[in-house]
């Protein structure tokens, strides 16, 4: 689940409106989920990282009120909740613009009747301890609040005509603070002797009245563990006759500039158990490609050739090839260090239990791009054509897969990097460059599936892989599959990675090509070179609207063609900062996910206490891809700092 430091809620417009203005919020911080929109906001608060969640109710009344916040808590995990906005107040006992942050909240959500009268029964709430102690131990610097409060706020209210005096009994030019306490009722205040009744029958120290406070209040009471919460109301008018329009402008002002004021000054993520996060350590970049996220995250070898973020979507339609059956002789001095190496490794997968099997396969010589292209209904769209030549499993393990160890060159009789001997310069490793070059390299692809409840498949592979096995200090992860291209994998007779990535899943998983897939629905994430190991890379994700993750639990326990290359599969929840999580090696128990029934102790028992990592590149990569693919660069940019920083 994502996590945020407050959750601040608001009802009206012009509430929110003052409170994007206080902090800065634009339209780049807006977002939906589930049909609901949301801002969020990392504030660097003087010394601290504050990440701000905030909805608006957009409908006045306690019921509404606690349904948004439960959401709000519900799915993004605030460590403290905020109601912000306007009240009515009692005339003569404040002014309009003062701002309460009140002791008490009394509410009156249940009506007795009483002699044939109804009379409201009053629950009466505090603000929790920690919060006690954060508002005791800030003492606001006046000054602070007012430049906050004039920063959005800079003009004085102008009197209406022959109103002089009211005005300046009643309005206050600069906002002040009071702590009295609020009734809080779905009953719309238009007549002032209602809050003075509230105060002779419910609290002798109500002041101010609201349609929202008692619901919000609730919503974050009734949790166990409780969330803290906060109320910060100004006073907008009094239930009579003496309105202005910019009086609502005014007081939700002066409650966001407070706001922001606490969020700079008075907030105290120790007091509710949340780390805080050094200000100097805080990086708020949005990335807008994938070579500098990646970058960031700390992907390295992987070199974008062409990603489809943004574009339409590449499915199989969008790829041909043209398939050259002339096989590629290594030069001299790579073919006798071939044939020497290969059956060393051979002998040490044999002791160490691993497979290897050379089995027939196609490596990538170029890609060309056809852009006069037109799809079924007529669209143009470009068409990338693969050229591809036969090779097979022994010639990507060598040289490729050891491209980092030495090697002694008798031509200048000293020893130097594999890749050196190969002719691979690092600064022109890139796939246009490889073409002329009398090596191999073998297709290779990733694919992350999605379930229809959120799920990302992972697989944890077995020590049985020659390439990237499991260890004993990590729980290493991989996409959903993972798979080099075979002999065979065609569509309409020629060679097509989508075929390898739509086969794999059956093959690993268990899931039925046809039944419970659909080619058509399979989309590129990009094409790749790994430069680690010389070897292009297509990434492609696969969202179900079918398979739940105990669906694929369920075919994965059917025991699947490939199931010995993977020692188990788990479940993660597919959000941003779940998975965040993992890319930056937290414990397993920091991380959203899910593993199968029969599989569980095992499994807990296994990797107790080990973190999880990423165990290639290739699964960097494709993780990082999808995660674009699902929710942009903006979205995963904030998670890939917010994750990082924490």
């Amino acid at each position: 689940m994502e996590s945020y430091d407050i959750g601040i809620i608001t009802v009206l417009g012009v509430e929110l409106k003052a409170l994007k203005l206080a902090l800065e919020i634009t339209d780049e911080d807006e977002f939906e989920n589930k049909g609901s929109l949301f801002w969020r906001k990392n504030i660097i608060a003087k010394d601290k990282l504050v990440s701000v969640i905030i909805h608006c109710v957009a409908d006045q009344g306690n019921d509404a009120t606690a349904s948004a916040t439960s959401r709000l808590i519900e799915r993004f995990d605030p460590a403290m909740v905020l109601l912000m906005g306007i009240s009515a107040g009692m005339k003569g006992k404040c002014r309009i613009g003062e701002v309460f942050v009140p002791r008490y909240t009394a509410h009156t959500g249940i009506e007795v009747q009483i002699d044939g009268e109804l009379k409201g029964r009053p629950e009466i709430f505090r603000h929790p301890q920690e919060i006690n102690q954060m508002l005791i131990g800030f003492d606001i610097d006046n000054d602070i609040w007012i430049n906050n409060f004039k920063a959005i706020f800079p003009n004085s209210i102008e009197p209406k005509p022959g109103l002089e005096g009211e005005y300046a009994k009643h309005v206050a030019e600069l906002p002040t603070l009071d702590d009295s306490a609020l009734h809080s009722a779905n009953i719309l205040v238009k007549d002032p002797e209602r809050l003075k009744q509230s105060r002779d029958n419910l609290h002798q120290q109500i002041k101010i009245g609201d349609m929202e406070a008692g619901g919000f209040t609730k919503a974050a009471k009734q949790l166990r563990p409780i969330v803290p919460w906060l109320i910060v109301r100004a006073v907008s008018d009094f239930g009579d006759e003496f309105k202005d329009d910019v009086f609502h402008l005014q007081a939700s002002c002066a409650a966001a500039s407070y706001v922001k004021t606490f969020i700079h000054h008075g907030y105290k993520p120790v007091l509710l158990g949340r780390k805080q996060v050094p200000a100097e350590n805080i990086d708020n970049k949005i990335f807008n490609n994938i070579s500098e996220l990646s970058e960031y995250v700390g992907i390295r070898d992987m070199r974008e050739e062409f990603v489809f973020f943004d574009r339409e979507k590449i499915n199989y339609h969008s790829v041909d090839s043209k398939f050259n059956d002339r096989w590629i002789e290594y030069p001299s001095h790579l073919d006798e260090l071939f044939r020497k190496r290969i059956p060393e490794i051979k002998e040490d997968a044999e002791r160490g239990g691993r497979t290897f099997d050379n089995n027939p396969s196609y490596q990538l010589r170029s890609v060309s791009v056809k852009r006069d292209f037109k799809d079924a209904e007529g669209n143009r769209r470009p068409k990338y054509i693969l050229e591809i030549f036969p090779t097979d499993y022994e010639h990507f393990v060598y040289p490729n897969s050891r491209l980092s160890e030495e090697v002694y060159d008798d031509r200048i009789d000293k020893k130097i990097s594999l890749k050196d001997y190969c002719g691979l310069k690092e600064s022109n490793l890139r796939f246009d460059s490889l073409r002329n070059t009398n090596l191999h390299f073998k297709i290779g692809t990733g694919l992350a599936l999605i379930t229809s409840d959120g799920y990302l498949i992972a697989s944890v592979r077995s020590n049985r892989q020659l390439i990237v096995p499991g260890d004993q200090k990590s729980i290493r992860l991989h996409l959903s599959t993972a798979e080099g291209m075979l002999k065979g994998d065609c569509i309409d007779g020629r060679p097509n990675p989508f075929f390898t990535a739509f086969r794999s899943l059956e093959d690993e998983l268990g899931i039925i090509m046809g039944k419970d897939i659909v080619l058509d629905e399979i989309i590129s994430t990009g094409f790749y070179l790994d430069r680690m190991r010389a070897q292009p890379f297509f990434s492609y994700i696969y969202t179900s609207k079918m398979l739940s993750k105990e669906d694929v639990f369920d075919r994965w326990n059917q025991c699947p063609k490939d199931r010995h290359e993977n020692k188990y599969i788990l479940a993660i929840r597919f959000t941003p900062e779940n998975i965040f999580k993992i890319f930056y090696n937290q414990g397993h128990e920091n991380v959203e996910y899910e593993v199968p029934s029969n599989d569980k102790v095992e499994f807990e028992e296994n990797y107790k206490g080990m973190p999880f990592v990423l165990a290639s590149n290739h699964a960097e990569i494709g993780y990082l891809s999808s995660l674009v693919e699902v929710f942009g660069f903006k979205e995963t940019s904030f998670y890939a700092t917010k994750v990082k920083n924490t």
